[in-house]
């Protein structure tokens, strides 16, 4: 039994469209796996780099910084936030302070595309968050 040339005509393109869909997906999965692993290996070398540096400038609950990371590594930037621990006794929460770091990325820019900032969050844009609790060391 062969298959007449008019339905090979039809099939062969929805098998095209199959294929190059599932390709691209496969492309996006690996960029999301590749920005999630360096957004988490970004955010522990910021956050080491500010415990190493709590000696001379300690942050403290309230607080607020932001930066970028330079470049090939300009899409991602980070934030830190210093909040009082509310897991802890009041008497010492104030020397116990939670620092929470986020590492987030810009979809649109990885992809050669402009920012479009909306409100401070970024569109499309991913992140990852750690935290830490140090000791006050004043």
């Amino acid at each position: 039994m062969s298959i007449p040339p008019a339905m090979i005509t039809m099939v062969a393109p929805i098998a095209m469209i199959a294929i190059h869909h599932a390709q691209a997906q496969g492309i996006r999965a690996m960029t999301r796996s590749r920005n999630l692993t360096l957004g988490t290996m970004l955010a522990w070398e910021k956050m080491n780099e500010i415990l190493i540096n709590l000696p001379n400038d300690a942050p403290r609950p309230g607080d607020e910084r932001k930066g970028e990371f330079d470049k090939p590594l300009d899409q991602f930037r980070w934030i830190l936030r210093v909040e009082e621990n509310t897991n802890l006794p009041d008497m010492i929460r104030q020397q116990l302070p939670l620092l929470h770091l986020t590492v987030l990325w810009d979809t649109e820019k990885d992809r050669g595309g402009t920012r479009r900032a909306t409100g401070g969050v970024q569109e499309g844009g991913k992140k990852v968050e750690i935290w830490t609790c140090v000791a006050n060391l004043q």
